[in-house]
């Protein structure tokens, strides 16, 4: 009676067909290669196939480190796996068809045998270009604003929703310690920075908070032993329609 035996190995098949499908029709790369330095792609989806550029008959006779902007970094990511046994978002440069180098975030875990040997490695990989160019454009602006406003003679400082100090310029920090006042302001309340100011300036910066209007207003303060008159242009900073700053 080999009832039992048809009985599993229909369950194993319909495993195995299930497997595939969610392995060929997942959106994420997902691989798997056999190890070594000149380890080569034993399986890859068509996601792998559509990052990469290749056809599965060109991935499949590749070695691995082909696809490293830098072959030794598979070396690198070898070695990683060696010690801890699994990865998650390991970052790589990875090289395409074409040649165009993608920044990615590797996860793999070890694949092994029936004896629990280790035979290569099956993972995903997540293109991450996109967002390392945003992050590097981000950088670049925050540089440019930062190096603008120090440039700039007027005494700049920013503050949050709620009244914190979150950025001051050159000029600023300048000025109040021409002024004798502790120039560490980061983080601090504009209050408890300058306790001097009148109160109706709590409601002048509210005012542009809520209204997002410019405000341009005249302040005279006692600083020790003198009368300094000040004016202040309170500007809002808009993000995504709200006042943030």
């Amino acid at each position: 009676d080999i009832s039992e035996r048809k009985r599993s190995d229909a369950a194993l098949s319909a495993s195995q067909n299930r497997y595939r499908i969610l392995f060929e029709e997942s959106r994420d790369p997902i691989f798997i290669t056999s190890v070594g330095d000149r380890g080569r792609f034993l399986d890859a989806n068509q996601a792998t196939l559509d990052l990469f550029g290749y056809s599965r008959e060109e991935i499949l006779n590749l070695e691995v480190r082909q696809c490293y902007a830098q072959p030794a970094d598979r070396e690198a990511f070898q070695a990683a796996m060696k010690e801890h046994g699994s990865l998650r978002d390991y970052e790589a440069k990875l090289r395409k068809k074409d040649g165009t180098v993608i920044d990615c975030f590797l996860s793999s875990t070890l694949w092994r045998d029936e004896k629990g040997a280790v035979i290569g490695y099956q993972g995903r990989i997540r293109d991450i270009t996109e967002k390392k160019r945003a992050e590097h454009a981000l950088k670049d602006s925050e540089m440019q604003y930062r190096t603008t406003i120090n440039s700039m003679a007027d005494a700049i400082h920013a503050v949050n929703s709620d009244l914190r100090i979150i950025l001051i310029n050159d000029a600023f920090k300048k000025w109040t310690q021409e002024l004798g006042l502790n120039p560490d302001f980061l983080g601090k309340n504009i209050f408890e920075a300058f306790p001097f100011l009148p109160e109706k300036v709590r409601d002048e910066y509210q005012h542009v908070l809520k209204t997002g209007e410019i405000l341009m207003t005249e302040e005279t303060s006692r600083i020790g032993n003198q009368d300094i008159v000040t004016e202040t242009r309170k500007i809002p900073v808009i993000d995504a329609g709200k006042v943030t700053r």
